[in-house]
């Protein structure tokens, strides 16, 4: 199985900037502050014009010398016109265009007063005019996304000064860092951005990526996300499906193995896989990195979680599903060890917004069973020795519960490939698509847990989840717990459980007292077998519909009801709302515990 390679032309870009001299940690940003953050949204081109125009005044006292020590050479002021800049980016920009000046002229510029010493000699003119040309070219670049020709911008830079006779060009290589830091960078569509970092030591790679995508929405149909493509230093990994819309959303991605140093995370926004063709992508704070070291307790399953690659429209179909841009996009990943002899097996729990097929068929069913219209499914296992060395692959085909060896192909010689196979989940070890999910995994044991929680490593798939099932027509217009069709995410209690009963089956069923009236997680209606909303004896989680407007306040009690007749005792019990956002509320939690029998019992707690 082979990773389908980006388009050509991209490939030659990236190539190119893996070519390219390496990126260089910003330096002078350090010791600069300010922000230019409401500008580059509002006015980026007058950011543009006072970066050129207080270096072309620059240049005239170094070159020259016309005014000089003491006198300051005189600048333009950012704040009036007709820059109109905030005092906090003009102070910004003419902090690291003082740095500049003082690098390139070296010994002819007093970097302390900001004034001509003398007259520059030829290599500090060629060193000063060609540096400061290259920070115009890169905010240029960066505004219009089109980074990956700024290798080139580069390598120009160095040609130039170095056909001065003994003059460095050193200065090409870090004049134009502290551009990267100036934010937001915005990607255009079919645009590219570079991200750099660095990092102190080798190891794993994961990003942590704020990212937003104004135009863009899940719950919108036909502008749910933006695809991107990522690489890091010009080398291609994976997709990543924005989903979150124009608010900064996190998205934590695999890296592979890093080297200790300076890189760059390259970001193409792929135009003709998107639904939101047309919207632009924000990232909105400086990639945050993490190498993260062999000897760590996260370090190999973070080096051996699988690739997924999704359902898309042309090399991956699975009709009559859309693509996982448009539905069931992958969310989460956890992984949960197992020690063994000699080995510790990890598990890679995948959380996916949803599922078109299986029983997905019956959100309402899937509400009321598991407290969740997301999809909750094992992937893959991975056994790895105590010494750190991969023995084995597993993967999930079908609903058996058996796990074939996996067979197929690795990206970076440790990620296994395995690829979304059906519309509910099923895992396949061969084939192709345009989107590849590289989302790094994190540390739950679930043992004794409900797997639901690993919702609440990242909040936002809770919003997803909501928003997906609004957008496919899949929840009634008006929430009424009289009914069993799914209403709005947040018109239920979410209750986590733990219950242990002496009748077998699903006989159990949550219950919660609102304004003195009792709803039931199964809407207290009949169903058929084969769609059986009820839980069975254990830990698990579930829904019960409520009024609209319930808050956790207003519920009087909640807890357990058994259909039939039966002893058991209630261990525990955690429950919270959605508010309006979908965002969820800080718990109520009850410790047992509680016995009860008989004929229907309940199991109720008052919070």
């Amino acid at each position: 199985m082979q990773l389908v390679p980006f388009p050509r032309r991209v490939l030659s870009l990236l190539v190119s900037l893996a070519l390219a001299a390496a990126v260089a940690a910003p330096a002078a940003r350090a010791s600069c502050s300010g922000s230019c953050d409401a500008e580059l949204a509002t006015t980026p081109k007058a950011v543009q014009a006072f970066v050129k125009g207080y270096w072309k005044a620059t240049s005239a006292c170094g070159k020259s010398a016309k005014i000089a020590c003491p006198a300051t050479c005189p600048a333009p002021d950012g704040t009036v016109a007709p820059y109109l800049l905030s005092a906090s980016c003009s102070g910004l920009i003419a902090c690291n265009l003082d740095a500049l000046a003082a690098t390139a002229y070296d010994t002819t510029w007093d970097g302390v007063a900001f004034c001509a010493i003398g007259p520059a000699t030829t290599c500090g003119n060629a060193r000063a005019s060609n540096a400061g040309k290259l920070v115009s070219t890169k905010l240029s670049r960066r505004l219009a996304s089109k980074m990956q020709a700024f290798a080139k911008d580069t390598a120009k830079c160095h040609a130039k000064i170095d056909a001065v006779s003994g003059c460095s060009s050193d200065v090409c290589d870090t004049a134009a860092d502290w551009i990267d830091g100036i934010l937001p960078i915005t990607l255009k569509p079919s645009g590219y951005q570079t991200l750099p970092f660095s990092v102190a030591n080798d190891g794993e790679g994961v990003a942590t990526l704020t990212i937003a995508t104004e135009g863009s929405d899940w719950g919108t149909a036909g502008a749910e996300s933006v695809v991107v493509t990522y690489d890091l230093d010009g080398s291609a990994i994976g997709t990543i499906v924005l989903y979150g819309g124009g608010s900064p959303t996190i998205y934590r991605v695999l890296l592979g193995a890093l080297t200790a140093g300076n890189h760059f995370i390259g970001l193409h926004h792929e135009k003709s896989l998107s639904p939101a063709s047309k919207a632009s992508v924000s990232v909105t704070a400086a990639a945050d990195v993490e190498a993260i070291p062999s000897g760590d307790p996260r370090y190999d399953f973070t080096r051996f979680a699988p690739v997924l690659l999704g359902i898309d429209t042309s090399l991956n179909k699975q009709p009559p599903h859309p693509s996982n841009a448009v539905s069931d996009v992958p969310l989460i990943v956890y992984a949960t060890a197992i020690p063994g002899s000699g080995l510790t097996t990890y598990r890679y729990t995948m959380i996916w917004s949803n599922e078109d097929g299986g029983t997905g068929i019956a959100p309402d069913v899937l509400n009321a069973r598991y407290g969740r219209t997301t999809d909750i499914e094992g992937i893959a296992e991975a056994d790895v020795s105590d010494t750190g060395t991969l023995l084995a692959v597993r993967y999930r085909p079908d609903e058996s519960g058996a796990l074939p060896t996996f067979t197929g192909s690795y990206q970076g010689g440790t990620h296994p490939i395995l690829r979304t196979s059906t519309g509910n989940g099923l895992i396949g070890q061969d084939g192709q698509s345009t989107l590849h999910f590289n989302i790094a995994p994190v540390a739950y044991d679930d043992t004794g847990l409900p797997r639901e929680l690993g919702m609440n490593f990242d909040l936002t798939s809770y919003v997803i989840m909501a928003k997906e099932m609004i957008r496919e027509g899949k929840t009634e217009s008006v929430g009424n717990p009289n009914t069993k069709k799914l209403s709005d995410a947040s018109d239920y209690l979410y209750v986590d459980f733990n219950i242990n009963v002496d009748l077998s089956g699903q006989v159990l069923r949550g219950v919660a007292v609102v304004n003195g009236i009792t709803y039931y997680s199964d809407h207290n209606q009949s169903f058929s077998l084969a769609l059986d909303p009820r839980e069975t004896s254990g830990i698990g989680q579930l829904a019960i519909e409520v009024p609209p407007g319930t808050q956790l306040a207003d519920v009087q009690q909640y807890g357990m009801q058994g259909i039939g007749t039966m002893s058991g005792t209630l261990a525990s019990l955690r429950a919270f709302t959605l508010d309006s956002s979908y965002v969820p509320s800080a718990p109520i939690t009850y410790t047992g515990p509680l016995n009860e029998s008989g004929t229907n019992p309940f199991w109720l707690v008052t919070p």
